[in-house]
């Protein structure tokens, strides 16, 4: 997953024929808990009508900023539908910008490219600390249409969604409420 694909996501609009407390139940009866880090595979709830789930691969080493499934669950004549964005949760963004903010502010303390010490140990410090995230974030992220598959398949078996639409064009439900 690219860095812009995982800051804007990717909208889905998912349906089921089930109700949209029945959906509710099973999700929450099959996924594990959210904040329980020894447990691997589906993780996360559905809290009112706000869904957020992740996939962990393995539990021991869990990056916290990978992708997650977030998103609405809304009543549609006797079945529900299901708006999800596949995106960075929400302190990601925080993260980020206040690391890259950071380092700009560290660049221009020592000088910037115009000083008379220009390069050398702040300039190397600095670039290490601007390549680490991105470098992590590919590490970490690589297999990220893997988990989206395997929570879409979660999904599937569990409270009988199926994929209606994938489009960018698609309203951000996801949005509000937990990411």
């Amino acid at each position: 997953m690219n860095l812009i694909d995982y800051f804007r996501g990717r909208r889905l609009l998912l349906r089921s024929p089930l109700s949209k407390e029945e959906a509710k139940r099973r999700i929450n009866a099959a996924s594990g808990p959210p904040f329980w880090p020894f447990r691997s595979g589906v993780r996360g709830r559905v809290w009112g009508e706000h869904l957020r789930l992740s996939y962990t691969d393995f539990w021991l080493i869990d990056y916290n900023a990978k992708p997650i499934l977030a998103g609405r669950l809304h009543n549609a004549l006797g079945s529900c539908e299901l708006f999800v964005n596949f995106r960075a949760p929400a302190f990601a963004y925080v993260f980020f910008g206040f690391w890259y903010l950071f380092l700009a502010c560290m660049f221009l303390a020592s000088g910037g490219l115009f000083s008379q010490t220009a390069g050398g140990p702040p300039l190397l410090f600095i670039s290490v600390f601007l390549l680490a995230p991105l470098a992590m974030h590919y590490g970490f992220t690589r297999h990220s249409e893997d988990n989206l598959e395997s929570l879409l398949l979660f999904l599937q078996n569990e409270a009988e969604f199926s994929v209606v639409e994938e489009h960018s064009n698609l309203p951000d439900f996801g949005s509000s409420g937990f990411r």
